[in-house]
């Protein structure tokens, strides 16, 4: 870790205590102009769960986030973040370029060449050649690499809008 990791560290501390008491100061306002009888009325709801592409861009962003809290090697992660760019690309009806699968893995081109490839041998994605322009090659899901790319973000989602035990 660097010589800032510690300021940050405290930086990072003093701003979530700032939004904790921030946060009581808003439940206890809001406590104090409620009728005592209002929140068992109230049924408790879960937040709405996002739909699947908006689960994906939201990990393809909090994983992007990761290095500037804790520092890149911690977080490469770039088969994943391969499938997931991929995902979100073809939801949009986008293609990916190989150049930009590499770009998207968060890793040098040569390790996300060797994770392509690996992905590749494993039957989740497979090369496309441009139609426009031959010396381009685009990457795209196959249906079982999409099939487990969903499954992944079902899993991940459930785990995270499940109700409150």
């Amino acid at each position: 870790m660097s010589d800032s990791a510690p300021e940050f560290a405290e930086i990072r501390r003093r701003l979530l205590r700032d939004h904790a008491r921030d946060l009581r100061r808003i439940a206890d306002e809001l406590d104090a102009h409620a009728p005592s009888n209002a929140m068992s009325s109230l049924p408790l709801q879960q937040p709405e769960a996002p739909t699947m592409i908006q689960f994906a861009r939201a990990w393809i962003r909090s994983h992007a986030a990761m290095p500037e809290i804790m520092g890149d090697s911690l977080f490469a992660d770039p088969a994943r973040l391969i499938l997931l760019d991929l995902f979100v690309m073809e939801q949009e009806g986008r293609s990916v370029s190989v150049s930009n699968a590499c770009m998207a893995s968060g890793v040098p081109d040569t390790t996300a060449l060797r994770w392509i490839a690996q992905l590749q041998d494993l039957n989740l994605i497979y090369r496309q050649p441009a139609a426009q322009d031959g010396r381009v090659v685009h990457l795209r899901l196959t249906s079982v690499g999409w099939d487990q790319v969903l499954a992944c973000l079902s899993v991940m989602r459930s785990h995270l809008f499940r109700p409150l035990d």
